[in-house]
């Protein structure tokens, strides 16, 4: 838990998984995450896209990158508002494929 805690200090945002009330770690970290006035999270479509790491698949080679929002961003040459479309849709995009998951 002293590595949890301390990771927590270095966020601003925590993502409680499903089924946490089941765990008392996670408990701990959601008592952490509100001492930090951290925004809680407790379902992964409430997460903004901005905050989540984004896996961008090659179509051809199957290489896979794992970027933060800005990076994908970047990367792709989109915008945003772009990349939520695109990871939402599932469609390629210049070769690539966007897919979201949570850190």
């Amino acid at each position: 838990m002293k590595e949890c805690y301390r990771m927590q200090q270095t966020c601003s945002a925590t993502y409680l998984l499903p089924d946490w009330v089941d765990s008392k770690g996670a408990k701990r970290e959601e008592i952490q995450a509100q001492k930090l006035k951290h925004e809680i999270y407790y379902f992964i479509d409430d997460v903004p896209v901005h905050e989540k790491k984004i896996i961008i698949v090659n179509e051809d080679t199957l290489e896979q990158r794992i970027l933060n929002c800005a990076d994908a961003c970047a990367f792709l040459k989109v915008s945003v508002e772009k990349l939520n479309e695109l990871v939402n849709s599932g469609d390629s995009f210049h070769g690539y494929y966007a897919d979201e998951f949570a850190d």
